[in-house]
């Protein structure tokens, strides 16, 4: 069978190309088939299947009949995959699979400027493993001459941040009925419910690839929201307006002050990986034509809606980095997901702030040795601790302090570093409600603290791990622990602030005795 399909491959109008049925392949995974097309007209013997083709409206006898939703790489001809009609309009029918068959698709994602590796990497954790994120450089929001009516052919997508950072993906609008809108053919997250914001798209050319061509794009303006997010189509509403989470991020240093302003898609799985990559992206833009020791103070505020309150979190943290991105986007991500995901409270994220001050010094410090003023002590004897550094330029000097004992005779190790290796020794406590969750968050983020701490082995046996020959009745009561336990005892702690980033830790060996 032959017919036609529309799709816009320059501005915002849609253009028609060409389509002859191959095949049908039935039962592709449960309940799903796909329909087999080449395709034709449009240049597209020329470029192949395009990434931003996907939900492009297929018609035979003039019967919409489904949506280009999938191509494959390296391809030597036009064909394509075609998600049938039914599965768009009824997605909840079918099983929500995450990790989908291999019926690969590139989803072209416009962002205005260059993601690291690491948030590259962090980003693409977002999707299915057969969806292929194709990031794109972005314009500035685009404009058309006069008013248009949404319909099928139009070039669709998502915003996922807005302001002085824009993400955006783009696919093709498939059927409208009266405000309710199906695109692309294939999921966007396979986030099930979800409210993004639905934009409208300009197409500026389409670029010929041998691997994969793609729609060069810009958002134009916001036309609606993604509700819903399945794994046959997306499917949103026109003229409703998605909540979003604006951000507020300053930066300054002794001579200048710089202000950003971001529009984030408010989804708990989003959250958490948009709102670090703006900070970097802010961080991005300050530091252009600065040397790349520095030092950064954050403090962090996030107002937080809960069942029956609105509170707001803070804390700060101290980063030091040689990089030009230097926030630690993981460290971020990590707080956000565990305030996001946790099994206490629901939590939603109403706005964040974020002020960093900036230090063109990289502020780290690093302990080179420990004195004592007795090699053995009494009970109540009073501890003279003297900690020896070095900073990032060679400088050393040293800090002294006085720690008075209340111990029982016996061998006791000194600890003097930072809160991460104090962790590792000690770890922190089951988190047992989302009280504990949030001074887990504050704790853990401060890196220019130095712990001071006594402690000495416990007795009995401790296990590591379960590696050990034990009894199987051990091993069993090892496995249902959800709780790491430490080998010490504590006796003394205590902590002091310091202007500069901990980067190493040291012990020491004492005695006191009758």
């Amino acid at each position: 069978m032959k017919g036609y399909g529309l799709s816009t491959f320059s501005g915002v109008l849609p253009e028609t190309f060409y389509c002859e049925i191959l095949d049908i392949m039935k039962d592709v995974e449960p309940k799903r088939n796909l329909i087999i097309a080449k395709l034709s007209g449009a240049n597209l013997e020329k470029t192949g299947i395009i990434a931003g083709m996907s939900g492009s409206p297929v018609f035979i006898n003039n019967k919409l009949i489904g949506a280009v939703a999938y191509a494959w790489e390296f391809q030597k001809e036009p064909i394509c995959g075609i998600t049938p009609i039914y599965e768009m309009l009824y997605p909840e029918s079918f099983p929500k699979i995450r990790d989908l068959p291999q019926r690969n698709f590139s989803l072209p994602i416009a962002i205005n400027t260059k993601l690291s590796e690491k948030e590259e990497c962090l980003f693409n954790t977002l999707f299915p493993k057969n969806i292929k994120p194709l990031f794109l450089p972005m314009g500035g929001k685009e404009t058309i001459d006069k008013e248009i009516k949404i319909d099928l052919g139009y070039p669709v997508g998502g915003s996922l941040v807005d302001g002085d950072l824009k993400i955006a993906a783009i696919g093709t609008l498939t059927y409208i009925s009266k405000d309710t809108i199906y695109a692309f053919g294939h999921p966007f997250f396979n986030f099930g419910k979800s409210e993004l914001p639905l934009i409208l798209g300009k197409i500026h050319c389409v670029i010929s690839a041998y691997d994969n061509s793609f729609k060069l794009f810009s958002p134009v303006k916001e036309i609606g929201k993604i509700s819903y997010d399945y794994q046959t189509a997306i499917k949103g509403i026109l003229n409703k307006e998605a909540k979003k989470i604006p951000l507020k991020i300053t930066i300054k240093d002794e001579k200048k002050k710089e202000e950003f302003f971001y529009q984030i898609a408010n989804h708990y799985k989003l959250i958490p990986i948009l709102l670090p990559i703006c900070l970097s992206s802010s961080f991005s833009s300050f530091t252009v034509g600065i040397p790349l020791n520095y030092t950064i103070k954050n403090k962090i505020r996030l107002k937080i809606s809960l069942k029956d309150k609105v509170e707001t979190l803070e804390y700060e943290k101290l980063q030091v980095s040689d990089e030009p991105k230097s926030f630690d986007i993981f460290s971020f991500f990590d707080d956000l997901k565990n305030l996001l995901e946790n099994p206490f409270e629901k939590v939603e994220i109403k706005e964040g702030e974020i002020e960093s001050y900036f230090i063109k010094e990289k502020k780290t410090l690093r302990i080179l040795d420990i004195l004592l003023n007795k090699t053995v002590f009494y009970p109540n004897d009073s501890l003279i601790l003297k900690i020896i550094f070095q900073d990032f330029q060679g400088k050393i000097f040293e800090r002294e302090f006085k720690i008075e004992l209340n111990l029982n005779p016996g061998q006791y190790s000194l600890f003097v570093g930072n809160l991460e290796d104090f962790f590792s020794l000690f770890p922190l406590k089951e988190i047992e409600n989302f009280s504990s969750l949030l001074d887990n968050i504050k704790m853990k983020k401060k890196g220019n603290l130095l712990k001071l701490a006594i402690y000495s082995s416990k007795k009995g046996f401790y296990l590591k791990d379960k590696g050990y020959s034990l009894p199987l009745s051990l091993k069993r009561l090892k496995e249902k622990s959800q709780e790491e336990v430490s080998p010490f005892t504590l006796h003394y702690e205590n902590d002091f602030s310091f202007d500069y980033f901990i980067t190493n830790s040291k012990t020491i060996n004492m005695e006191v005795k009758e």
